[in-house]
C-alpha cells in the first residue's frame, strides 16, 4: 500500500489493495455498484498471492523472424514501479 501513488488512493475507498495488487471485488467506483455475484468469482483470482523464488527468466527468440511479441499482466498502472 506504501507504493500506491497518492491520487489512486481515493480510487480505492478506503480499501486496501489485495495481497496480489488487485482492486477489491467489493469497490464501486472500479466494479460498479450494480448487482453482482461476488460467489461466482473464483478463489485465487484476485487475492491469495504466494510468494515464490524462482531464477530469472530468459526469453529466447529467433532474430530471423525479425520481431517478438510478449505480453505482461501487471498492476504497474496502479503501482509505482521500484527497480533494485
Amino acid at each position: 500500500m506504501s507504493l500506491i501513488p497518492p491520487a489512486i488512493l481515493p480510487l480505492l475507498e478506503g480499501q486496501n489493495l489485495t495481497d496480489k495488487g488487485c482492486i477489491p471485488l467489493t469497490d464501486t467506483i472500479a466494479q460498479t455498484n450494480l448487482p453482482h455475484n461476488f460467489n461466482a468469482v473464483p478463489p485465487g483470482l484476485f487475492s491469495g498471492c504466494n510468494a515464490t523464488k524462482s531464477e530469472l527468466a530468459t526469453i529466447r527468440v529467433e532474430a530471423k523472424n525479425g520481431w517478438a511479441s510478449l505480453n505482461f499482466i501487471s498492476t504497474a498502472s496502479v503501482q509505482e514501479m521500484v527497480g533494485e
